[in-house]
């Protein structure tokens, strides 16, 4: 199996904790909680016992900035890219291209230590999830990630 987009089961939910992963990106949903007609979605190989989800997007200067968590086996890497004004900027551009720029790492800033087949599993990942995920799956799409 490879890596899909998919919304994520209550099941999952509770399985992985995605809450509790959702609140140490935002820690103000723990007394909030999430929006109404919230739906966790993620990039998952379900096989492999990986998943890449979105924890959020910047605001005004920082639009372009998202926060990401990988989770390899149970092993949570939290980094963060920008969305490359270099894509893009039509919807209907055929391909798509979408470019990622990775730019920091978790605390212990992992990502500069990353072997390549780790690396190799966060591409993959993101490649699939491409722009959207699966809230807006789009045909014919070209991922970069820039390291």
């Amino acid at each position: 199996m490879s890596f899909i987009n998919e919304y994520v089961t209550e099941a999952d939910i509770e399985k992985y904790g995605l809450f509790d992963v959702k609140c140490s990106a935002k820690p103000s949903l723990i007394k909030r909680g999430l929006p109404s007609g919230f739906k966790y979605h993620w990039t998952v190989d379900k096989e492999r016992n990986i998943y890449l989800m979105l924890l959020g997007i910047g605001k005004e200067e920082f639009s372009n900035r998202f926060k990401w968590v990988l989770n390899i086996d149970g092993m949570e890497i939290v980094f963060e890219t920008d969305k490359s004004s270099k894509g893009s900027g039509n919807i209907y551009d055929r391909p798509y291209l979408v470019i990622w720029d990775l730019i920091a790492g978790n605390k212990n800033n992992y990502l500069n230590s990353m072997n390549e087949d780790e690396f190799n599993i966060l591409k993959e990942a993101i490649e699939c999830f491409g722009c959207f995920g699966i809230v807006n799956e789009l045909d014919d799409v070209v991922v970069q990630l820039i390291r």
